[in-house]
């Protein structure tokens, strides 16, 4: 996945922030993660008909964010849409979520 992202970074001249990811159920799981860990701060990253992973919200809730993802300062501004697309998620997914 991060050797797709650079390829498509290349090809934007460098512009990460132009950059927006998405994915589907776990490849959506995917897209989040990928945004967190990568160097680069994308424009957006999209995960649809799925909860965010919780290895992710359980670093941003124990404040553990700054130390496990890379330059996570400014990829708290980054665009993130969770959504349900087609299948129906419990109500404690949502709440998480």
């Amino acid at each position: 996945m991060q050797q797709i992202i650079e390829r498509e970074i290349n090809q934007m001249n460098g512009r990460s922030d132009k950059l927006f990811v998405c994915g589907v159920g776990v490849g959506g799981q995917l897209a989040l993660l990928s945004a967190f860990h990568s160097h680069h701060i994308f424009g957006g990253v999209f995960c649809l008909d799925g909860p965010a992973p919780d290895a992710l919200i359980q670093a941003i809730q124990s404040n553990e964010g700054a130390a496990v993802f890379p330059q996570y300062e400014a990829k708290k501004s980054m665009f993130i849409c969770i959504t349900q697309f087609k299948a129906s998620l419990d109500e404690a997914t949502k709440v998480k979520a």
